[in-house]
C-alpha cells in the first residue's frame, strides 16, 4: 500500500522516465507533505540503487544533504555491507516488504548508526515496481543500551561464576574474595600478601582497590615483614589480630606512601604447617571489629587458601600436561620436517641451481637480470629454512670434527663486530686451555651467530655482549638440574647479555619453533629453536638465565673429548669455480636434479655420463670403455642404494672416487650407509660453485688406503 502512494508523489526526482504525480491531486499533495515532516527518514531508490528521494529527516539522520544524493548511489552503506545492501533491495524489487531490519549504516562524518529500516516496492500507475522505498528508524541509542544491559549481565554472570569458584585466575580470585571480605566486615579497603619463601620475609601485594585507587601514583614494592608495623603483628603472632585503637598503637609503620589513614585494622594469617604463607587484612570498619568480624575474615581466608591451593595443584598438572604437548608437538614438527625434507630440497635445488646457471649467463643490463636473482634468493631463503627445521628437529647431516670452541669464537670475531655495530660491545672471555669437543664447525658457528644476534636484538639501545668458554665438571645433582646428559667434563660456551631480559611466561617457549615476541616480518621463530636443535643433536644441553629487566644468559655444555682439536682453517680464497676434463657419472633418480648436475658439469669441462638409476649406472660402466674418475650418486634411490652402488662399481672401477649427494635428513643417510663425512656427502640443495668445488676436491683427493 506505501508503495502505490508514493507513486503518486514526486520528491523531487526529475528523472522524466520516472512516473510523477499531477499537482491536482491533493491526496498525493499531503502525503508529501506529511512524508517531508516525518520524524522518521524516507528515501526511495530507483532499480540500480540510486536516490530518488531524501526527506529532511534522512539528512538530519545521516548528513547528507538532498541534492548531495540526488540520482546518485545511496552512500549510507558501509565497505563490506554492499551485498546484505543488494539483497534487501532484490528482495523488495521482487515484489516483498520487510518490516524493521535492524541494520548498520555509516553517517556521512563516518560515525556509524544503527537503523531499523522497513521497505517496500515503488510501483507505477500499471502496477510495476520501478523502485524501492525505505522508512528508517534510529535505534543506535536503543542498541547501545541493548549492548550495556548485556555487557551488566554478563558482569553480574562473571561475577556469579567468580563467586562459584570456576574458571578464575588467582588474581581474579583473590581480588573477588578481598573485595568481598571488606563488603562482607563493612571495612573500607583491605589487603592480601602472599609470604614469600625467602629468607627477607618480602609479601607480595594485593590492595583492595580503595588501596589503589589512594595510592595509584605510588608503585614501591612492600617492605619485609620484619619491617612493617602492627598491620603486620598476625604473621608474627601466627594468629589474628585485632586493633580498633590504631591511631594510639606505638609501632605503625610500614604503611607504603599514599595509603589512606587508618582508624581501626584487622588481620589474620593462613598458616600451613605452623607456617605462615598468606595474610590479610581490613581496615576501617564505621564501628569495633569484634570476634565476627574475625571468624568471618578467617574462614573466607581459610576457604580462599584452599581454592588456590586447588588451582595450584590444578594449573601445575596442566604445566605438566602442556609441556608433554608441547615435546609432541616438537617432535611431529621435526618428523615432518624430516618427512618432507627429500623432496623440498631436491626442489630448492633445481630451482637455485638454474636460477644461478640462468644469473651468470645473463648480461647485467638484461631487464630480467633482477628478477632471476630475486628467485635465487628466495630459494636460498627456502634452503634456510629447510636447513633450520631439520636442526631443530636434530636430524641434519653433521660432519662431526674434533674442535675448539675457542678457535669458533676467534674465528667469527671479527664478523660478529661487524654485525653487532659500534652500539654494543662485544667482549670475549676465553679459557686459554680450554679442551676440545667434537662438533660440527659450521652447526657451532651457526648456534654462535644466532644466540649474538638475538642478544643483540634485546639490546636496540645499545649494551654489552660476553661471549666466554670454560672447563666444566658437571656432578649428578648439575646433570639433573639441567637434564639429559651423564656427569662427566664438558666444555661451555656461554653468551650473555645486558638487555632487557626474558620474562617466565617467555622462557618456557624460547626454544619452541616459531615462537617469537619480535613483531611480524622481523623475526621466522627459528633462531633458538634451531640452537636447541644442533645443541641437542651435539650431544650437549642448553641452559637459559634470565628475569626481565636483568639481561640473559645462554649457556651451552657440549662433552669434552681426550684429543688435540684441529687446528683453525682459515677460509679458502674466493675464485673462479674450479674446472676439469675428468669423466665424472652422475646417477640421480630425479630428473630435474640429473639435468642440472650434467649442465653445471659440462659446462666446467667434465665428461659427464648420467644414469637414472643404479642398474643404468652399473651398465654405463660397463659399456664405457674410457676411465670413470667420479662417481656423483644420490644416496637413497629404487632397488639399489647409492652405497649399494658404490660397492659393486669397486671391482669393475678401482680407482674411482666417490662422492654422495642427498636431501635427506641424517638417520635416513645413515640408514643407507652413508655417515656423512665431510670429504664424501654433499647435501642438497647446492650451488652451482659448491658442486664444483666439491667434486674438485674429491677428485684432488688422495686414495683412500
Amino acid at each position: 500500500m506505501i508503495g502505490r502512494l508514493v507513486a503518486k508523489m514526486s520528491f523531487g526526482n526529475d528523472d522524466p522516465s520516472q512516473p510523477r504525480a499531477g499537482d491536482s491531486n491533493g491526496a498525493g499533495a499531503s502525503l508529501e507533505a506529511l512524508v517531508r515532516n516525518a520524524p522518521l527518514a524516507v528515501l526511495s531508490l530507483d532499480r540500480e540503487g540510486r536516490v530518488l528521494s531524501w526527506n529532511p529527516a534522512a539528512e538530519r539522520m545521516f548528513g547528507w544533504r538532498a541534492e548531495e544524493v540526488m540520482g546518485r548511489p545511496l552512500p549510507i552503506v558501509p565497505s563490506g555491507k554492499e551485498a546484505e545492501f543488494r539483497g534487501i533491495v532484490d528482495t523488495v524489487l521482487g515484489g516483498e516488504s520487510l518490516t524493521a531490519v535492524e541494520v548498520s549504516r555509516h553517517r556521512k562524518d563516518g560515525s556509524r548508526v544503527e537503523i531499523s529500516v522497513s521497505t517496500a516496492p515503488l510501483r507505477d500507475d500499471q502496477g510495476d515496481i520501478y523502485g524501492v522505498i525505505a522508512v528508517t528508524q534510529d535505534i543506535t541509542d536503543r542498541k547501545h543500551a541493548q549492548a550495556a544491559a548485556k555487557l551488566g549481565e554478563a558482569r553480574l554472570a562473571a561475577l556469579f561464576e567468580l563467586s562459584q569458584k570456576s574458571a578464575a585466575t588467582e588474581d581474579e580470585l583473590v581480588e573477588y574474595a578481598l573485595e568481598e571480605a571488606v563488603r562482607l566486615t563493612g571495612s573500607e579497603f583491605g589487603y592480601f600478601h602472599f609470604v614469600a619463601d625467602d629468607p627477607s620475609g618480602q609479601l607480595l601485594c594485593r590492595w583492595s582497590s580503595a588501596v589503589k585507587k589512594a595510592r595509584s601514583a605510588n608503585r614501591e614494592p612492600p617492605p619485609p615483614s620484619s619491617k612493617v608495623g602492627v598491620w603486620a603483628d598476625c604473621a608474627r603472632l601466627q594468629r589474628p589480630v585485632v586493633h580498633n585503637e590504631y591511631k594510639d598503637l606505638p609501632d605503625r609503620e610500614g604503611l607504603p606512601p599514599g595509603h589512606p589513614p587508618i582508624l581501626r585494622h584487622m588481620s589474620a594469617p593462613v598458616l600451613v604447617d605452623d607456617q605462615v604463607v598468606a595474610i590479610a587484612g581490613v581496615a576501617n570498619k564505621m564501628s569495633d571489629y569484634d570476634e565476627s568480624d574475625v571468624r568471618q575474615l578467617q574462614l573466607f581466608l581459610d576457604g580462599l587458601w584452599k581454592l588456590l591451593q586447588q588451582k595450584r595443584a590444578i594449573a601445575e598438572q596442566q604445566r605438566l600436561e602442556e609441556q608433554l604437548r608441547v615435546s609432541q608437538r616438537m617432535d611431529a614438527i621435526g618428523r615432518l620436517a624430516a618427512g618432507i625434507a627429500h623432496d623440498f630440497n631436491n626442489l630448492l635445488a633445481v630451482i637455485v641451481g638454474f636460477a644461478e646457471l640462468l644469473h651468470r649467463d645473463m648480461r647485467a643490463e638484461d631487464p630480467l637480470h633482477e628478477y632471476v636473482k630475486e628467485i635465487g634468493d628466495a630459494g636460498e631463503r627456502a634452503a634456510r629454512l629447510t636447513r633450520q627445521l631439520l636442526a631443530f628437529s636434530r636430524k641434519q647431516v653433521l660432519n662431526p670434527e674434533v674442535l675448539s670452541l675457542n678457535h669458533i669464537v676467534m674465528d667469527l670475531e671479527r664478523m660478529l663486530r661487524r654485525t653487532l655495530g659500534e652500539h654494543i660491545e662485544l667482549v670475549t672471555d676465553l679459557e686459554q686451555r680450554l679442551g676440545a669437543s667434537l662438533l660440527d664447525r659450521g652447526q657451532v658457528e651457526q648456534v654462535v651467530l644466532n644466540l649474538v644476534v638475538n642478544a643483540r636484538d634485546a639490546m636496540p639501545q645499545g649494551g654489552t655482549i660476553t661471549i666466554a668458554t670454560a672447563n666444566e665438571r658437571l656432578d649428578a645433582a648439575a646433570c639433573a638440574a639441567l637434564g639429559e646428559i651423564e656427569p662427566g667434563r664438558y666444555v661451555s660456551l656461554t653468551v650473555r647479555d645486558t638487555g632487557h631480559g626474558i620474562d617466565a611466561a617467555t622462557r618456557e617457549r624460547v626454544f619452541e619453533p616459531f615462537f617469537t615476541t619480535k613483531a611480524p616480518g622481523e623475526g621466522s621463530g627459528l633462531g633458538l629453536s634451531t640452537v636447541y636443535g644442533i645443541v641437542s643433536q651435539s650431544g650437549g644441553v642448553i641452559r637459559l638465565d634470565s628475569e626481565k629487566g636483568a639481561g640473559a644468559t645462554f649457556t651451552i655444555y657440549f662433552p669434552r673429548v681426550e684429543a688435540e682439536a684441529s687446528p683453525s682453517q682459515p677460509p679458502p680464497p674466493v675464485g673462479p669455480d674450479p674446472r676439469g676434463t675428468e669423466t665424472i657419472l652422475v646417477a640421480e633418480d630425479e630428473s630435474s636434479v640429473r639435468r642440472l648436475v650434467q649442465k653445471i658439469l659440462a659446462d666446467a669441462g667434465y665428461r659427464v655420463l648420467v644414469a637414472a638409476n643404479a642398474g643404468e649406472a652399473l651398465l654405463q660402466c660397463e659399456q664405457w670403455e674410457g676411465p670413470v674418475d667420479l662417481l656423483l650418486t644420490d644416496v637413497v634411490m629404487p632397488h639399489m642404494s647409492g652405497k649399494a652402488l658404490a660397492d659393486r662399481l669397486a671391482s669393475l672401477r678401482p680407482g674411482m672416487k666417490i662422492l654422495y649427494m642427498s636431501g635427506f635428513e641424517s638417520s635416513v643417510v645413515a640408514c643407507h650407509g652413508v655417515q656423512g663425512q665431510r670429504t664424501n656427502l654433499l647435501t642438497k640443495p647446492f650451488s652451482a660453485a659448491e658442486l664444483t668445488r666439491r667434486v674438485r676436491a674429491t677428485l684432488d683427493a688422495p686414495p683412500e688406503p
